[in-house]
């Protein structure tokens, strides 16, 4: 059939793609989302909190420390936003978000071991990389996971990320950072992305595309 989108219909081999999720469901794979969000924005945010102790670490200049906490994050991260929400579109949604999350969180723990400007700048533009296959398809589940009339609360609740995120980058990073080190820091909000990751991966099925709405993608109309 043409336009069919089978490749995406992924679950658990005794799951049911086309039965609607129950609400325990719904809030299960919403809290999902949110930490996967949640955890992006901490990760984006650490260098700000410990750009000065990495600044004086790693003898950089103010040029140096702004390209790895603007241009070094931005740049790739803005580029693939459109291509990976087109594969959003047609592949599985759940395994582009395990992946990019997986890349993101070892680049940001591989910050630690950073000798110098040359190799915290590759690891933040594997942040960068990493974060960008995060939103499209996490807005895409929540469009099927929620109906229309509860949608925009789901939304709601997914933009809680960007202010949970940048507080507990900023106090938990700042209060790691002036403990044990800037490294240390990296490293606490690298390590828990690796581990949520797998948890999405066998905890978050593939819903159908159109189910919410009462159609599945690739039917005729």
């Amino acid at each position: 059939m043409h336009g069919s989108v089978e490749p995406i219909r992924d679950a658990a081999p005794d799951a049911d793609v086309h039965a609607p999720p129950t609400p325990r469901e719904r809030r299960w794979a919403l809290a999902l989302l949110l930490a996967v969000s949640t955890i992006a924005f901490i990760d984006r945010t650490i260098l700000n909190t410990t750009g000065q102790a990495i600044k004086a670490d790693l003898k950089l200049s103010d040029m140096q420390l702004g390209l790895l906490g603007g241009a070094a994050f931005a740049l790739l991260y803005g580029m693939l936003g459109i291509p990976v929400a087109r594969l959003a579109e047609r592949y599985n949604r759940v395994r582009i978000i395990v992946v990019a999350m997986t890349i993101w969180s070892a680049m940001t723990a591989l910050c630690a071991a950073a000798a110098g400007f040359p190799g915290l700048l590759l690891a933040r533009i594997g942040v960068g990389v990493g974060e960008a296959g995060a939103g499209p398809p996490s807005q895409s589940l929540i469009a099927d996971y929620f109906p229309p009339d509860r949608r925009a609360f789901a939304f709601g609740i997914l933009g809680l990320a960007t202010p949970i995120g940048i507080i507990l980058g900023a106090i938990g990073g700042a209060v790691v950072a002036q403990h044990f080190g800037w490294r240390a820091a990296f490293l606490l909000v690298g390590l828990p992305g690796l581990v949520l990751s797998l948890i999405v991966w066998f905890g978050l099925p593939e819903p159908a595309r159109g189910l919410a709405d009462g159609r599945l993608a690739g039917a005729e109309a």
